[in-house]
């Protein structure tokens, strides 16, 4: 949300504060998944100088894992994994260290000199578990004796299957480590990521991290949709554990109760740093889209509220966030415009800075600013509601601009003790909220409440009274105007305002394009084919056909909208599934002569024509990189003045069924 490397992607990330600074290690995708570990430093951690690639792989031993840096008498030490391989077998991970002066420059220690999961205690072939054996980043904890403690993410040997948990091993010196029995009963996950360690009082937590894509039912406390994941809390009397999961809900950042076509994580693994007195939280923001993307998101401050309750609260730090003001509520009731309905729901007014709303039905009113919220936006408010209804924040969406000003997202408080995240679009004779995730969250009548909500194009964080309710990643990026958004209450709005994130903007690096063409975002879709039952296309690629088929199957196609040339087909089909089919045509219009650029992105594979004539794919290799984007491929053509024709086959990869399509104008528009 406010840094991300430019010449590389950003993973797990670990700070070490030392002398007034903050040093941030991050994992890195350079050209292959984990090739390196890179580093960045800030002086309030809102402002970052990244110093790049520090780490990196020897040749043959594939990628790194995470690790964590703490102090070793005049020297700092460092941990990284790596993954190993036998037979075709993933065999599973061994942490190595390297050695530093200064934190900046670092040396890489002998090889025997290493940790390695015990077969007493830990699986170590991987043959157990889907994920392979885990052993991975050692947290390490100096005790007051001197000696150390380490916690690692590692697979039990039994039970086989779900069996994620905290790996032990201890050290006189802070090099050398012994390998002890797990500090924690399995988590009942197949994976999980442990990310740190804290103290609070005569009690000591782990915070450990998982997703439903481990198993959907694994989450501590069952959902229905079958979709759960972020960080958890497990709690212990002593040190060494046994650790186990809070009483209660033990989910302290994650996302729950959506819809499996709708399920978002922001965030799985969360790490900890001490700061004075203050215990800080801070985590990776994952994308949607080209979801290994990553960037690094703001810091919370984590508090013990009670035995074996953790909450994440407004870090004061991140008052440095808030740069110029680019809108204040003054009293001007002519910005305040209301959204088209076919019978009018609501009556608005605004006076003295006072937004006021009242509506039978749904209703929305909102101003119209320029601020892009791309570049990260701190929105302050106080909300105040009444009724049997919800209201909240609205932001429009670009998708549909003029054409439709109600499209948005918002993010509303709900009198049923909800606080809930979702789309904005046209409904029945007016704008309709549909929900994509929801907190509990008491919700008193009559009583204002202090928003403080952190914006930047998909993800938003929300504090009510300096406590945050939710990270989140809307399924359509906030783009346009500020407003309010309301169903069957009364609604009162005091001091609403914007101000721009104060970190320099990170441009997405375009590259070279040519041509003026901008693709249609709606697209005919053929939906869907299984593998190994395949239409024949060879002959019908100049227009698009009637129906396309694949045995004594006809599909004929489906008009679908995508967003800024994004489609999710999971969203569509409510599931993934490996090497299922799609086949999308998009008409275009070519405004001169010339070459033409057309970029595109697949998890997993593609192929492309235009008129009939092959253009590009990606079936021999597939897409090259995780994540999603339409520079994952660019290919130039040279087209005439008039009417083409753009047919795409997609196949879908293993982890997710994401396609991105666009030309040069496209590709050129896309935002940081």
């Amino acid at each position: 949300m406010i840094f991300k490397p430019e010449n590389s992607k950003l993973w797990d990330t670990f700070i070490i504060h030392h002398e007034g600074t903050f040093y941030l290690f991050y994992l890195q995708f350079r050209k292959s998944a984990w090739d390196g570990y890179g580093l960045a430093v800030s002086e309030d951690l809102i402002h970052w100088e990244d110093r790049g690639t520090i780490l990196t792989p020897e040749p043959g031993e594939g990628g790194m894992g995470t690790g964590m840096v703490w102090r070793v008498k005049d020297r700092w030490m460092l941990n990284y994994s790596l993954y190993g391989a036998a037979d075709g077998l993933f065999a599973g991970q061994q942490i190595y260290f390297a050695e530093s002066e200064d934190l900046l420059t670092w040396r890489k220690l002998p090889k025997d000199i290493m940790s390695a999961p015990d077969p007493r205690w830990y699986e170590c072939s991987g043959g157990q578990v889907s994920c392979g054996a885990r052993w991975d980043s050692i947290w390490v904890t100096q005790q007051p004796d001197g000696t150390f403690l380490g916690f690692v993410t590692a697979n039990a040997k039994e039970p086989a299957g779900a069996n994620g948990v905290a790996g032990l091993v201890s050290s006189v010196d802070g090099i050398h480590w012994k390998t002890e029995p797990p500090a924690s009963e399995p988590c009942g996950m197949v994976w999980a990521e442990f990310g740190g360690y804290v103290q609070f009082g005569a009690r000591h937590y782990l915070l450990v991290g998982s997703s439903s894509g481990g198993g959907p039912r694994f989450d501590p406390v069952y959902n229905s949709s079958g979709k759960a994941g972020g960080m958890y809390v497990m709690m212990a009397d002593n040190v060494r554990g046994p650790y186990r999961f809070v009483p209660g809900d033990p989910m302290l950042l994650g996302c729950r109760n959506a819809p499996p076509n709708w399920a978002y994580i922001p965030t799985y693994f969360a790490r900890t740093c001490q700061l004075n007195n203050q215990t800080l939280l801070y985590h990776h923001w994952m994308p949607r889209n080209n979801f290994l993307d990553a960037w690094l998101g703001t810091v919370k401050l984590l508090e013990e509220e009670a035995p074996g309750k953790l909450v994440l609260k407004w870090w004061p730090g991140n008052e440095n966030l808030k740069g110029t003001k680019l809108f204040e509520v003054g009293d001007k009731p002519d910005l305040v415009t209301p959204s088209p309905q076919a019978v009018p729901s609501g009556k608005w007014e605004c006076a003295g800075g006072v937004i006021r709303g009242k509506t039978a039905g749904a209703s929305l009113a909102f101003f119209e600013t320029d601020a892009c919220y791309n570049d990260g936006m701190v929105i302050e408010s106080e909300f105040r509601i009444s009724g049997n209804g919800a209201a909240g924040l609205f932001i429009g969406t670009r998708e549909h601009g003029a054409e439709k000003p109600y499209e948005g997202v918002g993010c509303l408080l709900n009198m049923r003790g909800l606080f809930e995240f979702g789309r904005i679009t046209g409904g029945i004779g007016g704008p309709a909220f549909m929900a994509e995730n929801h907190v509990d969250w008491p919700i008193a009548t009559c009583t204002f409440i202090k928003l403080t909500i952190l914006v930047r194009g998909e993800f938003v964080e929300v504090y009510a009274d300096g406590r945050l309710v939710q990270c989140y990643g809307f399924s359509k990026p906030a783009a346009r105007n500020i407003g309010v958004f309301a169903e069957r209450c009364e609604v009162e709005v005091r001091g609403l305002r914007m101000f721009k994130f104060n970190v320099p903007a990170i441009k997405r690096k375009i590259p070279p394009v040519e041509g003026t063409v901008r693709l249609p975002q709606g697209w005919q879709v053929f939906s869907y084919f299984e593998k190994g039952a395949t239409p024949r296309i060879a002959g019908i690629l100049r227009s698009i056909p009637e129906y396309l088929k694949a045995g004594d199957r006809r599909i004929k196609p489906a008009g679908m909208t995508a967003y800024d040339g994004n489609l999710d087909f999971a969203e569509i089909w409510g599931e993934v599934v490996e090497r299922r089919e799609a086949y999308i045509y998009i008409p275009f219009t070519v405004e001169q002569d010339g070459p033409q650029s057309f970029g595109f992105g697949a998890d997993w594979w593609f192929q492309s024509w235009i008129d009939g004539e092959s253009l590009c794919d990606t079936l021999s290799s597939g897409n090259g990189g995780a994540g999603v984007s339409m520079t994952d491929h660019v290919a130039t053509t040279e087209l005439k003045k008039g009417d083409h024709l753009l047919a795409v086959r997609f196949i879908s990869g293993r982890a997710s069924s994401r396609i991105a399509i666009g030309g040069a104008q496209d590709i050129r528009g896309l935002p940081s």
